[in-house]
């Protein structure tokens, strides 16, 4: 599951020819949130989109359940995905890294899930809509160096796939990729960062006593 990213990338233009445009003036937050709009990467560019797919046939422009996440074993055939699967309506939603929570003690101790070196290209599907089109992350399996912290986690998608998804090759999806998941760690940050008010570095500091890994160089 990932409810919560980081989309302020660490020296971006190291990373210009891959963002192609992005984020185009939207807005980077260190606390992005289901519903809020996000900067992000589809065939044609660089596109703002609300998190939280919203399904073609739905009259409302929001869904009654959450659609923030879709699972890759089930995307092609859930309602609510199906349609975004079948037409190839692919997205990459470019982040520093991802929030997860774990109950220590009896509370629950969020953390910060990064690359040692690169941001985190993930893979999602969008859907059209007059005044707001909408995405989705895909999950898959947590990794082994992640699975402590939570079963699941976001389909992160190596570099050299990122055109590929982009111009909808569905089977980059069948692998998960060792070269990248190997790569990924994480630290225990502030509180602070389940309350979406809050939006500012500190939230991606480690807390005392934790390390942060040695990232983007």
């Amino acid at each position: 599951m990932c409810g919560r990213f980081v989309n302020h990338l660490a020296d971006m233009h190291r990373w210009a020819a891959l963002l192609k445009g992005w984020p185009a003036g939207g807005a980077l937050s260190y606390n992005v949130a289901p519903t809020t709009q996000v900067p992000l990467l589809t065939a044609q560019g660089s596109q703002m989109m609300s998190w939280g797919l919203v399904p073609a046939w739905s009259k409302e422009a929001k869904t009654q359940y959450a659609t923030f996440n879709a699972r890759l074993e089930s995307a092609a055939e859930k309602p609510a995905f199906r349609n975004a699967w079948r037409a190839k309506r692919t997205c990459i939603v470019p982040m520093r890294g991802y929030y997860e929570w774990r109950v220590e003690g009896g509370k629950k101790q969020p953390y910060l899930v990064q690359h040692a070196s690169q941001p985190l290209f993930v893979a999602g599907l969008w859907e059209p809509r007059q005044g707001a089109s909408s995405f989705t992350l895909l999950t898959r399996p947590a990794c082994e160096n992640l699975n402590a912290l939570h079963p699941r986690q976001p389909c992160v998608l190596p570099v050299e796939a990122l055109d590929g998804w982009l111009q909808g090759d569905m089977q980059l999806m069948d692998e998960p990729p060792a070269q990248v998941n190997q790569y990924l760690d994480y630290y225990a940050v502030s509180t602070e960062v389940g309350s979406v008010r809050n939006d500012h570095e500190r939230l991606i500091k480690p807390l005392e006593g934790d390390s942060e890994p040695d990232l983007f160089g």
